[in-house]
């Protein structure tokens, strides 16, 4: 390898974020290798997870509980996420490859302007588990394998980018398609250099290919099994989706709501969702509702986008969260300086004690200036979800925090790994929802701190696929996902529009946002309380209207749409406080007028709820028989029930691997067959017949 090459190369580690270290980390010194690591991406400045290479080029060892014989390892939790190679987020065209190797060998040698990445989990995993955001509105270009898990995953995740990207190429290498360990981009690059070509006459010739070939056309693919009417009428009860009750917004946030979505030809809910997030954020707990003497409502929402990556969810919140987003950058500048200047005067004070102790004069110590006091930094919004981070920032914020993340499935995934009863982080954020307080032992500087009611709003987005992995786990049985307000706006077409939020609109919102969190608190013994409002007897009467048809509903739920019915049942007395403080935040008395809108809005949210719900529940059961179909499909002959079982480890027991496969047979993609004793005797057997066989059959 040449100087130059080496020096390009090496640019490609250090752009990609590589670190180096030692592995296994808690093995002995002498049985550990040196290990140049990856870090992939999902959203924000966090990795999601870190893949490990050799320094030595050889495999990693085959150890106990260890990663194998293999070339690469992931350390253990890592999500699967981007490894990029260049400014991703300015980029305007992407290239993904299969694997890092791949990377660096293309990075140092693709024009300005463009990015390269990988996923960290295989070809496969790249369109079902990776976030697609990164790649819209941009020209990508896919190079896959040359071999069958490197063709199907390029075009699964071309499939994928192709609604968001404004254009999509798949590139796969010239020649035969392997089964496995199929011809790649370094092997085009070497057989290239060989044959007198340097290594950007390969890349720009593959460019070039890119350019020259068809884009991508998505095309529709029929599985084994799919719902048919019959079987919807059964499993489907999702509500009808009902367009968001926009006119029920303050009338500066309603305005943004329309335009932004006009703008951006996208559903009115996804602006007006996290702008409903905004406002929450910007009250905080300054202000409180009290419904009785022992019932006290606080402006505190939780809400989530659940959408496929690359559904605008970021451009939405972008526009709605904006005026929050750029106060709270202000505050954070505002706190560095503020904490160099203490600093600084810490230096000095701690010199002076110096000086004093060495000083033989008894008054020196009387003479010292007082010892200067951390100041307290102002937060709006927090990205960071550990309450580690939370603690000081909440203790410095009695009105509380918005958490901002484009995705939620760290913040859920956190409460997964704590459902040993190993941490009580589920139980903290719990009171976080209702203004609660709560105390943390901290061991490492012994520690205890006590926050008097912890205040955070929570907005984001999360995929479909990923809610479902939540609510089937842990957090369905702490109380987390019955707190979230889910909503599901439909998909819509990306349409070029000319239609922008105009200025004036813009700066009402602003204003609008400013004004919220000019609101004061008020100083009591425990620090800060809120200012309460009560209801006008007329918004109570609405109020105990609602409650008592909402709870004769409820009633008839069970499970985990149960425990979310018992939270919306206060939802109205939240939004009202939010709408009041948006209308009337001189005045402490809720209007009926207030108090109608926040039950039009949570009649919509609750419909969300039913409906989120039922989708999910219903996607669960169709990927179970699309499986189990393309299971039997393969198989290509009459099977017994049991054999299924044996064959479907997801399938736990008989009863419900029979209960399946009769929802096949009423989708007409099979029938009950028995087969008779043989001439040896014994008993009949009852077959499941497919009536329709898989493609490699």
């Amino acid at each position: 390898m040449g100087r130059n090459q080496a020096t390009s190369n090496w640019d490609a580690v250090l752009k990609a974020g590589a670190v180096f270290c030692n592995w296994p980390k808690r093995a002995p010194q002498e049985k550990q290798v040196e290990c140049i690591g990856f870090p992939a991406y999902r959203e924000g400045s966090a990795p999601a997870g870190i893949i490990l290479y050799r320094l030595d080029g050889e495999k990693f060892p085959a150890i106990e509980n260890g990663p194998g014989d293999r070339k690469a390892h992931l350390v253990r939790g890592s999500q699967d996420g981007w490894v990029a190679s260049g400014a991703l987020d300015t980029a305007k065209t992407v290239i993904k490859v299969e694997g890092v190797p791949d990377l660096l060998a293309i990075a140092p040698y693709v024009p300005e302007g463009y990015a390269v990445v990988t996923n960290t989990h295989g070809a496969k995993s790249a369109a079902k588990n990776c976030p697609l955001d990164s790649f819209y509105e941009k020209r990508v270009i896919i190079i896959g394998d040359a071999d069958e898990s490197g063709v199907s995953g390029a075009n699964a995740l071309a499939q994928e980018i192709v609604p968001y990207a404004l254009e999509v190429n798949v590139i796969i290498p010239d020649g035969e398609i392997a089964e496995s360990g199929g011809k790649d981009v370094r092997d085009i690059m070497n057989e290239n250099l060989r044959a007198g070509y340097s290594l950007q006459d390969t890349v720009n010739r593959i460019l070039e290919k890119a350019e020259q070939q068809e884009t991508f056309q998505p095309v529709e693919y029929e599985p084994a099994w799919k719902p048919s009417d019959k079987s919807s009428e059964v499993v489907n009860d999702a509500p009808e989706w009902k367009p968001f009750p926009t006119e029920k917004l303050p009338e500066e946030a309603a305005k943004l709501v329309r335009e932004a979505a006009s703008s951006l030809r996208c559903d009115e809910s996804l602006i007006a969702i996290p702008v409903l997030a905004a406002l929450a954020g910007a009250i905080g707990r300054s202000r409180c509702l009290v419904a009785k003497s022992d019932w006290v409502a606080y402006p505190i929402l939780w809400l989530a986008l659940v959408a496929d990556s690359g559904s605008l969810k970021t451009p939405a919140m972008k526009i709605a969260l904006a005026p929050l987003r750029k106060v709270s950058r202000e505050s954070i500048r505002l706190g560095e300086q503020l904490l160099s200047e203490y600093n600084q005067k810490l230096e000095e004070y701690e010199k002076k004690v110096r000086i004093s102790k060495k000083s033989k004069k008894d008054n020196d110590f009387a003479l010292l200036p007082e010892k200067p006091e951390k100041p307290s930094l102002s937060r709006q919004i927090v990205s960071d979800t550990t309450i580690e981070a939370l603690i000081p920032i909440l203790r410095d914020n009695p009105r509380g925090v918005l958490l901002d993340r484009d995705e939620l499935s760290s913040w859920l995934g956190s409460f997964d790994r704590y459902a040993s009863g190993k941490g009580t982080d589920a139980s903290n954020w719990i009171s976080m929802y209702s203004a609660e307080p709560f105390t943390v032992d901290r061991k490492k500087d012994n520690q205890i701190i006590h926050i008097p009611a912890a205040a955070v709003s929570v907005i984001g987005g999360i995929q479909p696929g990923i809610l479902r992995q939540h609510l089937s786990g842990s957090n369905s049985q702490n109380g987390l996902s019955a707190r979230l307000m889910m909503v599901s706006p439909p998909k819509s077409v990306k349409r070029w529009s000319d239609s922008e939020v105009s200025s004036d609109t813009t700066s009402e919102y602003a204003e609008l946002i400013r004004r919220l969190l000019s609101l004061k608190m008020q100083e009591s013994l425990d620090g800060y309380e809120p200012i309460f409002f009560e209801l006008s007897p007329e918004a109570k009467s609405a109020y105990e209207k609602y409650y008592n048809e909402h709870n004769t509903l409820a009633i008839l739920e069970s499970g985990e749409l149960s425990s979310a019915f018992s939270k919306i049942e206060e939802l109205p007395l939240r939004l009202s406080v939010i709408l009041h403080c948006s209308h009337s935040a001189g005045t402490t008395t809720v209007s009926n007028d207030v108090m109608s809108a926040a039950i039009s809005l949570t009649e919509w949210f609750r419909n969300e709820a039913i409906r989120v719900r039922a989708l999910i529940s219903k996607k669960v059961d169709d990927d179970k028989l699309e499986k189990l179909a393309n299971w039997i499909a393969a198989k290509g002959k009459p099977i017994s029930a049991r054999d299924v079982q044996n064959g479907c480890r997801w399938l736990k027991t008989i009863d419900e691997t029979e209960a399946d496969l009769e929802k096949l047979v009423k989708d007409g993609l099979g029938r009950w067959e028995v087969k008779k004793p043989g001439p040896k005797g014994g008993k009949p057997k009852r077959l499941f017949c497919p009536t329709k066989q898989s493609d490699s059959t």
